[in-house]
C-alpha cells in the first residue's frame, strides 16, 4: 500500500531578494513567521526556494545577458526542473510562485 504522504506534491515559492538584499535578512524577517504559520495550519504547506542573484558586478536578476551569461535559461531549464525531480514540488506552472523584494528588510 502506498503512503499518501510519500506522493504528496507541494506548491513552490521562489523568492529573490534583489539588489543589496541577502538571504539571511529574508530568513530573519520572513522565514520564521512563514514556518510558524505553516506549522500551526494558518498557511498551507509550501516549499520555499531562496534565490541568490548576487553577482560580482552587482546582481544578474536571473536574466540572460551578454555580460553575465544565461542566468534566466539556467534557472528555468536547469535549476527548476532539477529541484522538481529531486524534491516533492508540484511541477505545474500554476503551483509556482515568484516573489521578491529589492531592499534588505534587516
Amino acid at each position: 500500500m502506498l503512503d499518501a504522504h510519500a506522493i504528496t506534491r507541494y506548491p513552490t515559492a521562489y523568492i529573490t531578494q534583489g539588489f543589496s538584499g541577502h538571504i539571511a535578512g529574508f530568513i530573519d524577517y520572513f522565514g520564521k513567521s512563514i514556518a510558524a504559520r505553516m506549522a500551526n495550519g494558518t498557511m498551507p504547506p509550501m516549499i520555499w526556494v531562496l534565490l541568490d542573484e548576487s553577482f560580482t558586478s552587482g546582481t544578474h536578476e536571473f536574466v540572460d545577458s551578454v555580460n553575465n551569461g544565461p542566468w534566466g535559461r539556467a534557472l528555468t531549464s536547469e535549476l527548476i526542473p532539477f529541484l522538481e525531480r529531486e524534491f516533492r514540488m508540484d511541477p505545474r506552472p500554476s503551483a509556482r510562485f515568484l516573489n521578491g523584494h529589492s531592499h534588505d528588510p534587516s
